[in-house]
């Protein structure tokens, strides 16, 4: 009788083990929220060629764009468990419900976080009229002025806007945030000493602070960053636990099967040890990250909370 019932659940696991063997089997779509040509965009297509090339099935880049990635978001909590709808998505993932009404989604525990790819360092950069050259140097200027600090950032809500806000935070000064239609119209108006300072991508720095137009005064990663090694950190400046890195996730639909889950973390993580793949993600600013599932999540609930804090605390909104 014992020996019939084992055999009787073998059998009814037998479909579920015959789908994991089988996956992928067609092809498979990689949502990203975001236009093509963006840093989004480029390392979902960068993970969607090496799960191409190792899984022997196509992964389909399909944009998405709209509400910093929100309708991407929604579409992937919403699918089907089967790993054939897939996202590459950046670090707006964890701040969107947090910016927009319509996101009505828990970054984490209404989706299944499959691997952390690659983090972008975020630079504090001072333009050249401010007149300061270390991080030490800002924060007693910064506690001297009887008016408000103009800081200039990517837009509303954005990593650059985020940071902005935690330090002054810290520091315990007034902020005036002025929001720019992306880095580029940003960085034009810092180099012209319109706006007196901001964060920013390290890539997009990094000719200007080689030509000596723009100081850089810290980094907000947790270790210097490889291309600006002489920097130091925001938490070597004595700003402990900052770290607003942006960064770049794979994520499934809720309940994605384990099998799955590790075979996708697994093939991404061999790539990320891949020269090709280290070189593109290097054109592109990025730093390799790489680890598990479990390391992904608990990383991403940390971000949740720290972000959607001040968030709250500053009343930053996305309009």
């Amino acid at each position: 009788m014992r020996r019939h019932a084992i055999a009787i659940a073998l059998v009814a696991c037998l479909p579920c083990w015959a789908s994991a063997q089988s996956y992928p089997h067609k092809p498979v779509r990689m949502l990203v929220g975001w236009a093509p040509g963006g840093t989004v965009d480029l390392i979902g297509r960068m993970v969607a060629q090496v799960l191409t090339e190792k899984l022997h099935q196509q992964v389909i880049v399909d944009n998405r764009p709209g509400a910093s990635g929100t309708i991407a978001d929604l579409m992937v909590a919403a699918a089907a468990p089967d790993g054939y709808t897939l996202q590459t998505a950046g670090s707006t993932h964890a701040t969107n419900p947090s910016l927009y009404a319509e996101a009505k989604f828990h970054p984490v525990k209404d989706f299944t976080p499959i691997v952390l790819v690659a983090a972008t360092p975020y630079a504090l950069v001072a333009g050249p009229k401010l007149g300061v050259r270390t991080l030490g140097e800002f924060r007693e200027w910064a506690k001297k002025q009887s008016d408000a600090i103009v800081f200039g950032s990517a837009g509303n809500g954005s990593r650059q806007h985020l940071a902005a806000a935690m330090l002054m935070n810290a520091i315990g000064a007034k902020m005036v945030h002025i929001p720019y239609k992306g880095s580029g119209p940003a960085m034009t108006e810092l180099l012209g000493g319109h706006v007196p300072i901001m964060f920013e991508n390290v890539t997009v720095i990094l000719p200007h602070v080689g030509a000596g137009r723009i100081r850089a005064l810290a980094v907000t990663s947790a270790t210097r960053s490889a291309r600006l090694p002489e920097v130091p950190t925001m938490v070597e400046s004595g700003f402990a636990g900052f770290d607003v890195s942006g960064y770049f996730g794979v994520y499934g639909p809720p309940k994605l099967p384990a099998s799955i889950v590790g075979l996708l973390s697994g093939t991404i993580n061999a790539g990320l040890k891949t020269a090709e793949l280290l070189q593109q993600l290097a054109r592109a600013g990025a730093e390799p990250v790489g680890g598990s599932p479990a390391s992904f999540a608990a990383f991403l609930q940390r971000d949740v909370d720290a972000s959607s804090k001040i968030i709250r605390e500053v009343g930053i909104t996305a309009n």
